[in-house]
């Protein structure tokens, strides 16, 4: 039976909206205007390399790791405000009865995709992975080889919200 995949942020918990407008924010406090429509279509992309999909790679050598701070800390603030997608426990609830391992996939990092775990109720049933466990994030496909690793199988089905996942 494939393991089942599935992506936290947007996917089970309703965070994109939140991830792009405090982009947004860092990016304009840092004299960077990027439209929102692009902020948020990024969204999904681990912050390893957001800053370089949405401004290019003279701001991410010259800000990048400043920017990322700035999410970071801005975000905590907010992150409060982010809830479960209704469903979703029920649906990963039903995956680990029929038998399916299940991992949730996170870019994020350990202690904001702990905290969407313990929304989501289902820390005693499944595996997570966040960007603690990899080099890279997405779209590169190591966070999800660390999750097939983690469900102990071969094959899985990813189910995600974006073209990143």
């Amino acid at each position: 039976m494939p393991a089942a995949l599935l992506d936290i942020d947007g996917t089970l918990v309703d965070s994109n909206y939140h991830h792009a407008a405090v982009w947004d924010d860092v990016l304009r406090a840092n004299g960077l205007a990027v439209p929102r429509w692009r902020l948020h279509a990024a969204v999904g992309i681990g912050g390893d390399g957001y800053v370089r999909a949405v401004a290019g790679d003279e701001v991410e050598r010259r800000l990048g790791d400043d920017l990322r701070e700035a999410h970071g800390e801005r975000f905590a603030e907010l992150i409060g405000e982010v809830r479960a997608l209704p469903g979703a426990e029920t649906l990963i609830e039903r995956l680990v009865e029929a038998g399916h391992a299940v991992v949730l996939c996170s870019s994020a990092g350990a202690g904001e995709a702990d905290h969407y775990v313990g929304l989501l109720g289902v820390r005693d049933a499944v595996e997570w992975t966040t960007s603690a466990d990899v080099d890279r994030t997405k779209p590169s496909p190591e966070l999800l080889e660390v999750a097939l690793g983690k469900a102990g199988a071969k094959t899985g089905v990813m189910v995600g919200d974006s073209v990143w996942t």
